[in-house]
């Protein structure tokens, strides 16, 4: 076995344009649907697992689609805001719990998230360090840490050009107080803050002698509202321990912005009740994450069918090459196997040749298979997560 083997490995090398036709026809027809597979099935599991962590998405009127996607996976868009009564609003029967999201600025282009501690409750997330507890604290996602190198008790810059960031608004440094461990969600590339938080990054609260930095690295007292201090080279808000207490917000805060609200029913039936009563609400949008994600899933399922259709006709053309280069290498190898008849080799033996040498071209291309999906899968991934949200 072990010298045909070689006699086979010998050929291969010999007709290597052969072998390597053979090698990347058959590496393709497999990889593709293996990709494919694999990839439509492991984004249909983690948007599925995302959006049945969440029974009910409440916002404004709108697009469904648009409000799960803002909401669960952190993808900006203009779909409107709620006044932050509208959670009490959700909760007065006490059949549900809600969570409020308030998604309008970004931190090297990672989302600033708004949220309560309830929300790291709800998703099980442990953390490493502590959530935030007071006005300026952020916690990161395990990735954001990563790329930004940044650990507990660095601090982090808001963009200056967030989403929607009004005009006048100080980009804010924040502390940060936690990390959050690895969860292979969303959650990983976000940075989490309180909402009160938020609405200091909107331009809505603002301190007394508070510290103010420049470019140039003085410190200017603040006097005036947070949305009105740009002048005097001052490039960004920091708030300390010593100065937190003075932050305040004017205005009515039942009156301040929200993105959206996560709504946890206390019981199936209690669900059930209170959609009834919510759907009645022509000022408010109700979805069901699960069947927005599961009609959004359709576009993969197209995506899928037609790759298949694709690997299937490149399959059939790999198929008859192969066959076209096996009956061609059999012609050029006649006089190679009429000098094993004269040595007196069986023909059992030949046609054993002829088997490790097709044997050594399937096993060649099974790991450039491999590596071949995993390319594709790594390369289109996010480009399909991207057409789907």
């Amino acid at each position: 076995m072990g010298r045909l083997l070689l006699l086979a490995w010998k050929h291969a090398r010999f007709r290597w344009v052969r072998t390597c036709l053979l090698i990347s026809g058959l590496s393709l027809a497999i990889s593709i649907p293996l990709a494919t597979s694999l990839m439509t099935g492991s984004i249909e599991s983690s948007l599925l697992s995302r959006a049945e962590q969440v029974p009910f998405v409440v916002g404004p009127p709108g697009s469904a689609d648009e409000l799960v996607v803002n909401t669960l996976y952190f993808r900006p868009r203009e779909n409107g805001l709620l006044d932050y009564d509208v959670l009490e609003k959700v909760e007065q029967d006490h059949l549900v719990s809600a969570i409020p999201i308030h998604l309008r600025h970004t931190s090297h282009h990672f989302p600033i998230v708004g949220t309560s501690r309830d929300y790291f409750l709800k998703h099980n997330h442990a953390v490493q360090g502590k959530l935030f507890e007071r006005i300026g604290d952020c916690v990161l996602g395990a990735e954001v840490a990563r790329q930004l190198g940044l650990s507990i008790g660095d601090s982090l810059l808001s963009d200056s050009d967030s989403y929607l960031n009004p005009t006048g608004a100080l980009p804010l440094r924040m502390r940060i107080v936690g990390i959050l461990k690895a969860s292979h969600s969303p959650d990983d590339r976000a940075v989490f803050v309180d909402l009160k938080t938020g609405w200091l990054l909107d331009g809505i609260g603002h301190g007394h002698a508070a510290a103010l930095h420049s470019s140039e690295n003085e410190e200017t007292q603040i006097s005036a509202a947070h949305g009105d201090l740009t002048a005097g080279g001052v490039s960004y808000l920091e708030v300390t321990d010593e100065n937190y207490q003075s932050f305040h917000f004017h205005g009515n805060q039942d009156e301040f912005p929200i993105t959206s609200l996560l709504v946890y029913p206390e019981s199936e039936r209690s669900g059930i009740i209170w959609e009834g009563r919510l759907a009645e609400d022509q000022s408010l949008l109700t979805v069901r994450p699960v069947d927005v994600i599961r009609d959004l899933l359709g576009v993969l399922v197209n995506i899928q069918q037609l790759v298949n259709t694709i690997a299937l006709i490149l399959g059939i053309i790999v198929s008859v090459l192969f066959a076209v280069i096996v009956a061609f290498s059999l012609q050029l190898r006649q006089a190679e196997m009429q000098t094993l008849d004269a040595l007196g080799a069986s023909r059992f033996l030949r046609v054993q040749l002829i088997c490790y040498d097709l044997f050594l071209i399937v096993l060649l291309t099974l790991p450039i298979s491999a590596f071949l999906s995993y390319g594709m899968i790594a390369i289109f991934r996010p480009w399909i997560e991207q057409i789907l949200l």
